[in-house]
């Protein structure tokens, strides 16, 4: 879907009011007696409205107001817009896990980010059948002894995962804090990303043996549910030096062109912008028109690719094929039901990248 001007010119509508109460002090709407009172009480609703329009997030401790910038609805949804500088890892003790930390502290150190460490307990794990099971074949009476046990341990493997985290933090100077929650992982994750800017989780998890799929249960679930950008990465680490964009004219895709862009401006690399079209599509064309005049207006080395065939498929060729080690596409735009019907290209290019893969939203 192209973008529209008034999509990304428009201003706030509250910022409007904001801008209109504050000049009606300079008109003749007020008696005499009653201007100079009545200008005071318009400039304070002026303000009010400002603040509004800003979007107060009291999400911060008391007395900390974060200020959340006014961003084009193209790009309001996701992380971009404002530069990232809050990073979510989670923290599972895996390969995978290992891999989105290394991830995370090569953004942080690059962006001047901070970055929150978060490991779940899983309540599963705690007060699930097999724990039922367990603990009746073993005498003891389920849920009173033998589940404190296991939370006591998970808490103590928790916290040896959290401080090993905080000590690779110090050891490169970057800001950190810990979180150890109780609860259904996928879940806390995405609770947590309320008050981050981008989530960064590994492709699979520590039971990956147990498993068939090339994504985790609990990646997949991140990547549908979260509230933020998420970069879900591989266990090897790769430094990025070439993103590959996947544009297809969508407000999903723009918020993801936004994304990169951005990124892409502040770590000082190239961006390729790849459209799946048909043959001698006139869209297609206006498409990637549409990317470069975008892209324009960043100080950004760009190149544009025009491809034809099964968008999943050609995306994923494409980044093995051309040696691109990061990818950023747009979140999944369909209802699971049409997705199980159809596919998805989120989540087959989620499975089968090589490289992160950065969902914006």
């Amino acid at each position: 879907m192209p973008i529209e001007e008034e999509d990304v010119l428009s201003a706030h509508p509250a910022q409007a009011a904001a801008h209109a109460v504050a000049r009606l002090p300079e008109q003749d709407l007020l008696a005499d007696r009653d201007a100079e009172l009545g200008r005071q009480l318009l400039q304070l609703l002026a303000q009010d409205l400002v603040s509004s329009s800003h979007g107060l997030l009291l999400t911060s401790p008391p007395g900390i107001c974060k200020v959340a910038p006014t961003l084009a609805p193209a790009a309001r949804a996701g992380v971009a817009g404002a530069m990232i500088k809050s990073i979510l890892v989670a923290l599972d003790g895996s390969r995978h896990a290992d891999g989105a930390l290394e991830h995370a502290l090569w953004l942080a150190e690059r962006l001047g980010a901070r970055i929150i460490g978060l490991h779940v307990i899983d309540i599963v794990s705690i007060e699930g059948s097999f724990v039922h099971d367990v603990a009746g074949s073993l005498g003891f009476e389920p849920y009173l002894d033998f589940s404190s046990k296991m939370r006591e341990a998970l808490q103590e493997r928790g916290r040896m995962l959290l401080d090993a985290f905080a000590a690779r933090c110090e050891a490169r100077r970057i800001p950190c804090e810990t979180v150890l929650p109780i609860g259904i992982v996928a879940n806390e994750i995405c609770d947590q990303a309320r008050t981050a800017d981008l989530v960064l989780v590994g492709r699979r998890g520590v039971n990956e043996q147990f498993s068939t799929g090339l994504l985790g249960s609990t990646t997949e679930s991140v990547t549908r549910k979260s509230p933020k950008s998420v970069l879900v990465c591989p266990a090897q680490f790769q430094e990025p030096r070439r993103p590959l964009l996947a544009y297809d004219g969508s407000s999903r895709a723009s918020a993801a062109m936004h994304a990169a862009a951005e990124l892409a401006s502040a770590l000082g690399l190239p961006l390729t912008v790849a459209h799946v079209g048909r043959e001698g599509d006139a869209e297609a064309h206006r498409t990637m028109d549409e990317a470069r005049r975008y892209l324009a207006s960043w100080q950004i080395e760009a190149a544009a690719k025009m491809l034809t065939g099964p968008p999943h498929q050609r995306i994923v060729d494409l980044v093995r094929d051309g040696g691109f080690d990061l990818c950023f596409i747009g979140a999944y735009g369909h209802s699971r039901i049409i997705e199980m019907v159809l596919g998805s290209t989120t989540e087959f290019v989620l499975r089968n990248a090589p490289c992160p893969v950065f969902l914006a939203r």
